[in-house]
């Protein structure tokens, strides 16, 4: 739903920008404006992250990771 008049091409390079930014200020701004051109209410744009699919899923990987290396450990322990 492009309703703010922005191409997908567009918002394809804003999204690549909000990737490659390092200043968190801009990322914020630019995360703003393709969320609010892809039909978002600004009610909801407040809290939301930009975050890729492929990030999301890593996250949750290296959590259950360290999650299933504190067990790991836990079980290793000696119980006194």
């Amino acid at each position: 739903m492009l309703d703010r008049g922005l191409s997908a091409e567009k918002l394809a390079e804003l999204r690549e920008a909000h990737r490659d930014t390092r200043d968190k200020r801009r990322a914020d701004h630019t995360k703003a404006v393709v969320l609010l051109a892809s039909g978002w209410r600004a009610k909801d744009v407040a809290g939301a992250p930009l975050i890729d699919a492929n990030s999301v899923r890593n996250h949750f990987r290296l959590m259950l990771a360290a999650i299933r290396y504190f067990f790991t450990i836990l079980q290793r322990l000696p119980i006194t």
